[in-house]
């Protein structure tokens, strides 16, 4: 994947009732952060290194439609308004307890 830090940073999710629901659960967890004045932190992390980049984002309040093609793979491209690009530190690795 190439980024730049810009303004915006659009990500392809593949698309499954899964992954719906992970993106519905994350646009609802941002508007209630929001309410809050809390921001939505994203960790990029990449195998075998021991950082990741850390961004402030905003996603999109709604999905958008796929583009759909016969015999394609079904994808959805999320566009995120960057608020603060914080680069590299280490990874924080979520306990499963």
């Amino acid at each position: 994947m190439r980024q730049d830090t810009g303004g915006e940073w659009t990500v392809t999710f593949n698309m499954t009732d899964d992954v719906i629901d992970e993106l519905t659960a994350m646009i609802s967890a941002y508007q209630t952060a929001r309410a809050s004045d809390l921001n939505t932190w994203f960790q990029v992390t990449v195998p075998d290194m021991d950082d990741a980049f850390f961004v402030v984002a905003q996603p999109p309040l709604v999905l958008p439609m796929p583009e759909m093609g016969q015999n394609e793979l079904l994808t959805i491209e999320l566009t995120f308004t960057i608020s603060d690009y914080k680069g590299m530190s280490a990874k924080v690795v979520p306990s499963l307890g």
